[in-house]
């Protein structure tokens, strides 16, 4: 009923001759690095979720997202990545990949004109975004950038880790990135990556992963298995919660704007009601007093973990603009949506009532 942990690093074999054939035809187990049973077990689990032939699984998402680019660019490629994109990847297109050669440009995904304007002069060979955005969850028209990306000869790479493992499957993505260390393994104590597409393209990703080294332990890979049988509880009762919050949180004096597309008043409510069965388990709100307020705020706070992370069964909180937006000019991170008073929430598995009667208390200045 469980899967062991392939605790191995080596597979033996009866003789020369049958490890020779195992190496060569790339049949079986051979060494951890290439390939484990708990490991792809897990690739494969992740593979059925996403509606997709194979999954490569790694050490982190962040692992993911720099395999993935690393073996669908080659020197010279051009890739357009959007500025709502996760800030470590955006970090890596811009600061590692132009010391080999490869130019990149931004794209906002509200913004369907300007990415059909980019992919007409700069030709890029891959196309990065995220659905929704971390961490004020904009939402993309994915049929839309998908069909101007595909027009155009380029691959699509969806950060999909917001959106969960079951959801976008039906469009026409040809990379998933998802890190596992989220609603996957759900429980703050694993980290993992998934780099999730059909045979054709996942290929060349297979064939590099093992020569770059990232793996994921099959440790982790039990702990993120593991998880995966709760995902679905979890993960619904998450995005019942987040709405509740989110509801609370617009009808508050101290809130300026609530970033949660399960709002009627939310630009995005009718395309997410379009594109997926929930709105998210991550609710981001502007608090009046700038990015002092919302740091006092967050201290305020006595249910919520102070955390930069998500997923987790416990609610997490942070005050955005420092991590993710710092790197932007004041205009840019307007543009993002991220301004010095957003404070993003990351709804766990307590009561909804609890978490909204702490909220209050911290919007009020009680727990000062």
């Amino acid at each position: 009923m469980v899967m062991p942990i392939y605790q191995t690093a080596k597979f033996t074999f009866p003789s020369w001759a049958e490890l020779l054939e195992n190496h060569d035809k790339k049949t079986g187990f051979f060494y951890s690095r290439t390939s484990n049973p708990t490991v792809r077990q897990l690739e494969n689990q992740v593979a059925a979720l996403q509606g997709r032939d194979d999954c490569v699984a790694l050490a982190s998402g962040m692992a993911a997202v720099t395999t993935a680019l690393l073996a669908l660019l080659k020197a010279g490629d051009h890739v357009a990545f959007a500025y709502e994109s996760y800030r470590p990847a955006r970090s890596f297109v811009r600061d590692t990949l132009s010391r080999w050669g490869i130019t990149s440009s931004l794209f906002s995904v509200r913004d369907p004109d300007a990415l059909q304007a980019l992919m007409s002069t700069k030709k890029p060979a891959v196309v990065m975004f995220e659905a929704p955005s971390n961490p004020v969850n904009h939402v993309p028209d994915i049929a839309v950038l998908t069909e101007i990306i595909h027009r155009h000869g380029a691959l699509c790479l969806l950060d999909n880790t917001l959106g969960g493992l079951h959801v976008f499957g039906e469009y026409d993505v040809d990379i998933f990135i998802h890190s596992l260390t989220k609603f996957a393994g759900g429980h703050s104590d694993v980290m993992g990556g998934a780099i999730v597409g059909n045979d054709d393209v996942i290929a060349p990703i297979k064939a590099l992963a093992p020569i770059l080294g990232p793996m994921m332990d099959p440790h982790a890979a039990f702990l993120i298995l593991r998880g995966l049988e709760t995902y679905f509880l979890r993960f619904r009762h998450q995005c019942a919660t987040s709405q509740a919050v989110a509801e609370f949180l617009e009808g508050h004096e101290a809130v300026r704007k609530v970033h949660y597309p399960g709002l009627p008043g939310h630009p995005s409510h009718a395309l997410c009601m379009q594109q997926a069965e929930s709105f998210g388990a991550v609710v981001s709100f502007d608090i009046n007093g700038g990015l002092r307020e919302a740091e006092s705020f967050v201290d305020r706070l006595k249910l919520f973990y102070v955390s930069g992370s998500l997923g987790s069964v416990h609610s997490l909180v942070v005050p955005a603009q420092p991590l993710f937006a710092s790197d932007y000019d004041e205009q840019t991170a307007e543009m993002v949506g991220v301004v010095p008073g957003t404070v993003r929430l990351c709804i766990g598995l307590e009561s909804a009532d609890d978490l909204i009667s702490d909220l209050a208390q911290a919007l009020n200045g009680e727990g000062a």
